[in-house]
Protein backbone atom coordinates (compact mmCIF):
# COMPACT_ATOMS: atom_id res chain seq x y z
CA UNK A 1 0.00 0.00 0.00
CA UNK A 2 1.48 3.71 -0.89
CA UNK A 3 1.55 6.47 1.64
CA UNK A 4 -1.08 8.27 0.13
CA UNK A 5 -3.77 5.32 0.12
CA UNK A 6 -2.34 4.99 3.81
CA UNK A 7 -3.45 8.25 4.71
CA UNK A 8 -6.70 8.17 2.98
CA UNK A 9 -7.19 5.15 4.79
CA UNK A 10 -7.01 6.67 8.07
CA UNK A 11 -8.11 10.12 7.41
CA UNK A 12 -11.09 7.78 6.40
CA UNK A 13 -11.45 6.20 9.59
CA UNK A 14 -11.17 9.31 11.46
CA UNK A 15 -13.80 10.65 9.55
CA UNK A 16 -15.74 8.09 10.49
CA UNK A 17 -15.62 8.83 13.98
CA UNK A 18 -16.59 12.97 13.51
CA UNK A 19 -13.27 13.81 13.28
CA UNK A 20 -12.38 16.38 10.77
CA UNK A 21 -9.09 15.19 9.56
CA UNK A 22 -6.47 16.19 6.58
CA UNK A 23 -3.22 15.58 5.17
CA UNK A 24 -0.42 17.86 5.91
CA UNK A 25 1.32 19.16 3.08
CA UNK A 26 4.37 17.46 2.85
CA UNK A 27 7.31 19.78 2.53
CA UNK A 28 11.33 19.01 2.81
CA UNK A 29 11.32 19.05 6.64
CA UNK A 30 9.71 15.69 8.10
CA UNK A 31 6.35 16.34 9.68
CA UNK A 32 3.59 14.71 11.25
CA UNK A 33 0.89 12.98 8.62
CA UNK A 34 -2.28 14.38 10.05
CA UNK A 35 -4.14 16.68 11.51
CA UNK A 36 -7.05 16.17 13.03
CA UNK A 37 -9.58 17.68 15.41
CA UNK A 38 -13.02 16.65 16.80
CA UNK A 39 -15.09 15.88 20.24
CA UNK A 40 -12.99 19.20 21.76
CA UNK A 41 -9.42 17.75 20.95
CA UNK A 42 -6.59 18.45 18.46
CA UNK A 43 -4.42 15.08 17.36
CA UNK A 44 -1.55 15.09 15.44
CA UNK A 45 -0.24 11.51 13.29
CA UNK A 46 2.65 10.35 12.49
CA UNK A 47 2.05 6.83 9.86
CA UNK A 48 4.62 4.40 9.70
CA UNK A 49 3.77 1.07 8.02
CA UNK A 50 5.50 -2.70 8.68
CA UNK A 51 5.56 -4.76 6.09
CA UNK A 52 6.29 -8.71 7.16
CA UNK A 53 9.77 -10.01 6.55
CA UNK A 54 9.83 -12.71 3.82
CA UNK A 55 9.18 -15.86 6.42
CA UNK A 56 5.73 -14.23 7.50
CA UNK A 57 4.78 -13.91 3.75
CA UNK A 58 5.74 -17.44 3.02
CA UNK A 59 8.75 -17.30 0.96
CA UNK A 60 11.48 -19.36 1.76
CA UNK A 61 13.57 -17.87 4.58
CA UNK A 62 14.17 -18.89 7.66
CA UNK A 63 13.89 -16.23 10.46
CA UNK A 64 13.16 -16.05 14.28
CA UNK A 65 11.62 -12.70 15.49
CA UNK A 66 11.13 -11.89 19.45
CA UNK A 67 7.97 -10.27 20.67
CA UNK A 68 10.09 -8.13 23.27
CA UNK A 69 11.36 -4.49 23.56
CA UNK A 70 13.15 -4.18 20.47
CA UNK A 71 15.96 -1.18 19.46
CA UNK A 72 14.57 -1.64 15.92
CA UNK A 73 11.01 -0.45 17.16
CA UNK A 74 12.18 2.24 20.07
CA UNK A 75 14.31 3.39 16.53
CA UNK A 76 10.66 3.98 14.93
CA UNK A 77 9.39 5.47 17.69
CA UNK A 78 12.25 7.77 18.18
CA UNK A 79 12.28 8.81 14.55
CA UNK A 80 8.16 9.64 14.81
CA UNK A 81 8.63 11.31 17.94
CA UNK A 82 11.19 13.41 15.97
CA UNK A 83 8.38 14.05 12.96
CA UNK A 84 5.97 15.04 15.59
CA UNK A 85 7.82 17.96 17.57
CA UNK A 86 8.39 19.82 14.20
CA UNK A 87 4.82 21.06 14.20
CA UNK A 88 4.10 23.45 17.07
CA UNK A 89 0.93 22.45 18.59
CA UNK A 90 1.30 21.79 21.88
CA UNK A 91 -2.23 21.38 23.06
CA UNK A 92 -2.63 18.49 20.61
CA UNK A 93 -2.67 14.74 21.47
CA UNK A 94 0.58 14.11 19.50
CA UNK A 95 -0.40 9.85 18.38
CA UNK A 96 1.75 7.47 16.36
CA UNK A 97 -0.38 5.03 14.02
CA UNK A 98 1.14 1.58 13.08
CA UNK A 99 0.02 0.29 10.17
CA UNK A 100 0.93 -3.55 9.98
CA UNK A 101 0.59 -6.78 6.85
CA UNK A 102 -2.49 -8.80 8.19
CA UNK A 103 -0.35 -11.60 8.70
CA UNK A 104 2.21 -9.79 10.74
CA UNK A 105 -0.58 -7.58 12.87
CA UNK A 106 -0.64 -9.38 16.17
CA UNK A 107 3.30 -9.33 16.63
CA UNK A 108 3.74 -5.83 15.48
CA UNK A 109 0.87 -4.93 18.34
CA UNK A 110 2.96 -7.07 20.64
CA UNK A 111 6.46 -5.47 19.50
CA UNK A 112 5.35 -2.04 20.04
CA UNK A 113 3.24 -2.46 23.26
CA UNK A 114 6.45 -4.12 24.52
CA UNK A 115 8.85 -1.54 23.50
CA UNK A 116 6.51 1.10 24.84
CA UNK A 117 5.70 0.41 27.99
CA UNK A 118 8.73 -1.30 28.94
CA UNK A 119 7.09 -4.87 29.45
CA UNK A 120 9.03 -8.30 30.69
CA UNK A 121 7.26 -11.39 31.50
CA UNK A 122 7.46 -12.49 34.87
CA UNK A 123 7.38 -15.81 36.74
CA UNK A 124 6.05 -15.60 39.73
CA UNK A 125 4.15 -18.13 42.49
CA UNK A 126 0.85 -18.41 43.72
CA UNK A 127 -0.74 -20.67 45.86
CA UNK A 128 2.18 -22.96 44.84
CA UNK A 129 1.12 -23.21 41.10
CA UNK A 130 3.96 -21.04 38.93
CA UNK A 131 2.46 -18.18 36.70
CA UNK A 132 3.59 -15.92 34.50
CA UNK A 133 2.50 -12.34 33.49
CA UNK A 134 3.33 -9.10 32.21
CA UNK A 135 5.02 -6.41 34.19
CA UNK A 136 5.02 -2.88 33.12
CA UNK A 137 8.03 -0.54 33.13
CA UNK A 138 10.63 -3.25 34.11
CA UNK A 139 12.33 -2.95 30.78
CA UNK A 140 13.07 0.23 28.89
CA UNK A 141 10.15 1.89 28.31
CA UNK A 142 9.49 4.23 25.23
CA UNK A 143 6.46 5.73 26.80
CA UNK A 144 8.99 7.03 29.67
CA UNK A 145 11.87 8.19 27.54
CA UNK A 146 8.98 10.14 24.94
CA UNK A 147 6.52 11.31 28.10
CA UNK A 148 7.22 14.94 26.75
CA UNK A 149 6.36 14.26 23.10
CA UNK A 150 4.52 11.06 22.40
CA UNK A 151 0.61 10.77 24.09
CA UNK A 152 0.00 6.99 22.34
CA UNK A 153 0.40 4.79 19.74
CA UNK A 154 -2.31 3.26 17.29
CA UNK A 155 -1.54 -0.25 15.47
CA UNK A 156 -3.89 -1.33 13.38
CA UNK A 157 -5.83 -1.28 10.09
CA UNK A 158 -9.31 -2.50 10.39
CA UNK A 159 -8.97 -3.23 14.02
CA UNK A 160 -6.93 -0.98 16.35
CA UNK A 161 -5.52 -1.31 19.25
CA UNK A 162 -4.84 2.39 21.05
CA UNK A 163 -1.90 2.29 23.66
CA UNK A 164 -1.87 5.51 26.03
CA UNK A 165 1.47 6.90 27.76
CA UNK A 166 0.50 6.99 31.32
CA UNK A 167 3.59 9.27 31.85
CA UNK A 168 2.46 11.93 29.55
CA UNK A 169 1.77 15.40 30.75
CA UNK A 170 -1.46 15.74 28.96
Amino acid sequence: MNDQSIKADVIQRLQANRYDAQAIPETNEKTPDIAACGHNESLLFEIKERIAPAGYRGEDSINTFGLCRQNRISGVIKESVKQLKTYNHDQAFRLLWIIADREWAEDVYEQFRSSAYGLSLVAGNRDGRGILKDAYYVDNSDFYRQRNVLDGIVVGRTMAGLFLNDHSPK
